[in-house]
């Protein structure tokens, strides 16, 4: 890690990239960013970033490689304070998406997909529902994040570019609490044990914490869709031509690792 005036670089080496192609290292690396994102939140800083999947090198010196570039061009895009994963990152979560059956791929918690442009984001809210319904919800979360963006949309009144920041994050914020509730409906079944009951009208508390929709507008996140992101990484492999990426060549590499020890 490496934090110079207002910016943060975090590299995750690749332990096994040919035997695990980064699937470790993603999962730990999105929630990394999901505590710190989240963390910043509630402490009043939201922050944007990229998140990206390529060559870096890192030391006390120096930081420098094609996934750093790629990470500071989505950094300076202007965008909403979101940490949105690069390009380059699609296809790794999509060849991930792969290996994991119906919807049990921490992916699809940890991700969310921005409706105006199509972009992967990071959910950090999903830390406040980590444990549910093992432990309760983090409500202290969702009320401190709650007031950090009341804040924000107060205090930007007369400042458009400012105050659309904070539109993104109420909307953000609103999405997290509906869609958790829903999630966990209460279910009137004889087979449904009391304590799980229990926790489905716990989390039903989420919705006061949702802000006036009358404070803001535009639409909020939607869910990280599969197939969406298939035919994205599909327009990619397209428009990339016949120069092979990184993941490519790890993947193949793999493929060869595995066809040497059927062999052996």
């Amino acid at each position: 890690m490496k934090v110079f005036t207002d910016n943060v670089i975090l590299a995750f080496p690749l332990r096994d990239p040919v035997g695990e192609l980064a699937e470790p290292e993603l999962v730990l690396a999105l929630e990394a960013f999901s505590a710190m994102q989240l963390s910043l939140a509630l402490d009043g800083f939201l922050i944007r970033g990229g998140i990206a999947f390529g060559r870096c090198y890192l030391d006390a010196d120096l930081v420098y490689g094609d996934a750093l570039l790629e990470a500071v061009k989505l950094d300076r895009s202007g965008d909403p304070p979101r940490l949105v994963l690069a390009p380059s990152m699609e296809p790794l979560v999509n060849l991930h998406l792969s290996w994991y059956a119906s919807d049990f791929a921490p992916h699809l918690s940890l991700l969310l997909e921005d409706q105006p442009d199509q972009s992967l984001f990071l959910n950090y809210l999903s830390l406040a529902e980590m444990d549910f319904p093992d432990s309760p919800f983090d409500e202290d979360a969702l009320d401190r994040h709650r007031r950090t963006v009341l804040r924000g949309l107060e205090t930007s009144r007369g400042a458009p570019m400012i105050r659309r920041k904070y539109e993104w994050v109420a909307a953000y914020h609103n999405y997290f609490c509906q869609s958790f509730a829903d999630r966990w409906r209460p279910i009137d079944r004889p087979d449904v044990w009391d304590q799980e009951q229990a926790a489905r009208w716990a989390a039903q508390s989420a919705r006061r914490y949702m802000i006036e929709p009358e404070l803001f507008t535009g639409p909020g996140p939607a869910p990280l869709s599969r197939e969406r992101l298939g035919e994205r990484v599909s327009q990619l492999t397209r428009e990339s031509g016949s120069e092979p990426s990184l993941l490519d060549k790890l993947r193949e590499a793999r493929q060869e690792m595995f066809h040497q020890e059927k062999e052996s």
